[in-house]
């Protein structure tokens, strides 16, 4: 080699170990940025759709029974008690009327109750010279009666309370029979008609009272056990569970037949099967009662979270001697 050469191959050695060490300079000052290993989980899912499940509620109408009976006297009237015909000090009359059981039975969205009177009824007539003259209907074997009917449609307040508008239907003769109507001669008039105007007055004045009765009737303990039920999971089978969601109970327009109120109720959930342990319940309060027109059936959107576990088993399972 010439000196010219051995010159230029020392100088490009020179350069080459140079720039090495200011590669590996750099390296040592450059942080390694660690590999973040491939995402092998599944997509969250999606928000569960709204479901909505249609249940229809039996109610049993004599339930009522007992609040009506507490209210309405069992005594109307009172033989101590003398009211005048048409404002003629001469002539009076009195009544006392006695009320049996009430019957219970539902009509469309109503209950209705219904009650006898059995009455007894005297008339005097002072004339204007000689004794006080008396006569009269009804005695321990056989009085006059009347039929008394109350109805009130029954529906839940959104706090859960019963709701009751009672009106009177009816107050009438039991019959056309002789024996249900009572003539009182020595006067000349029918104290049947007079007997009806003094129950229907004294209904009339009983019905704010019986909703005020039916509206103390508390249902949201039973509601609240209800609905701790619903949040609760269902196990379908091993390590698969179906979570309901609720989300709130809607109501519908109450029928009846015979002794029942058929109550539609409608259920807003969000349900989703889920693998693995046991979700835990969200432990929530019942919402306020909604209105709603509900129809019949159910419409269930479902969303389903599987784990990798549980799919490797059932696939394991299903296609291991495959």
């Amino acid at each position: 080699m010439t000196p010219e050469s051995v010159a230029r191959t020392s100088k490009f050695a020179t350069t080459t170990c140079a720039l090495l060490l200011v590669a590996l300079a750099a390296c040592r000052e450059r942080p390694q940025t660690p590999i973040a290993p491939p995402d092998v989980g599944a997509p969250p899912p999606s928000a569960p759709a709204l479901s909505r499940f249609a249940v229809p509620l039996d109610y049993d109408a004599t339930a009522v029974l007992g609040l009506v009976d507490q209210t309405v006297p069992r005594v109307f009237g009172s033989m101590d008690d003398l009211r005048t015909v048409n404002g003629d000090s001469r002539k009076h009359y009195a009544f006392e009327a006695s009320r049996g059981p009430f019957t219970a039975f539902a009509v469309d969205s109503e209950i209705h109750l219904r009650a006898t009177l059995a009455y007894q009824a005297r008339g005097w007539y002072k004339p204007p010279i000689g004794p006080t003259l008396s006569a009269g209907c009804g005695d321990e074997h056989e009085r006059p009666r009347l039929v008394v009917e109350l109805a009130t449609p029954l529906s839940l307040s959104p706090d859960w309370h019963l709701q009751s508008h009672a009106r009177l239907v009816t107050v009438r003769a039991a019959s056309t029979r002789e024996r249900d109507r009572c003539d009182v001669s020595i006067l000349h008039i029918d104290v049947t008609d007079r007997v009806v105007d003094a129950a229907r007055e004294a209904l009339r004045g009983r019905l704010p009272m019986i909703d005020r009765r039916v509206a103390s009737v508390d249902l949201g303990e039973h509601v609240a056990e209800w609905w701790s039920l619903l949040e609760r999971p269902i196990r379908l089978t091993d390590s698969v569970w179906l979570a309901l969601h609720p989300e709130r109970l809607r109501m519908g327009t109450v029928r009846g037949t015979s002794l029942l109120l058929t109550v539609p109720v409608s259920l807003d959930a969000r349900p989703r099967i889920v693998t693995g342990s046991e979700p835990s319940p969200p432990r929530t309060s019942p919402p306020p009662l909604a209105a709603d027109s509900v129809g019949d059936g159910f419409r269930i959107a479902l969303d389903g979270l599987v784990d990798y576990g549980t799919a490797s088993r059932a696939l394991r399972e299903a296609l291991g001697a495959r």
